[in-house]
């Protein structure tokens, strides 16, 4: 008996040799950010919504951002999902383009003249927040953020 399972334990070690040790590594853990946009003023548009790792490209840069989304606006306050995030520490912008240009339109100053938001909902009066003012620990399976956008 004690032979049988040496030719047994053999076989096994040679079948699993050629595998690549990375097939079994573990994945990074994953979860769904669930993103409800409310304060909208119409539903006429577009949101524009982006998520960002770094500090890089934060907030009006879409480009940097690791997902980004653009949510035609039906009747409801949107909903956006974002599936298969790492988890980590994050921070979400979001602007309503109202007359579908993709871009965020200002006035003279500079001030925004489409609505506005971020994750934490800063209350800054001397522009965006930063990243580090915006971010959050996302750690759950699925996690809901709530944005109330600024006009």
């Amino acid at each position: 008996m004690p032979m049988t399972r040496y030719w047994i334990l053999l076989a096994v070690l040679l079948l699993f040799s050629h595998l690549p040790v990375g097939s079994f590594a573990s994945q990074p853990a994953t979860g769904t950010l669930i993103v409800t946009i409310m304060g909208l003023r119409n539903y006429q548009g577009a949101i524009n919504i982006a998520v960002f790792a770094t500090a890089e490209g934060f907030p009006d840069q879409p480009s940097a951002a690791v997902d980004k989304r653009i949510v035609k606006l039906a009747d409801t306050d949107p909903v956006i999902e974002f599936n298969g995030l790492a988890f980590g520490e994050y921070a979400v912008s979001v602007f309503h383009d109202e007359n579908t240009n993709q871009q965020l339109d200002k006035n003279w100053l500079g001030i925004p003249k489409e609505g506005v938001g971020f994750s934490h909902n800063p209350k800054s009066l001397s522009g965006p927040p930063s990243f580090e003012e915006a971010k959050f620990s996302f750690t759950l399976k699925k996690q809901a953020l709530t944005i109330k956008l600024i006009y």
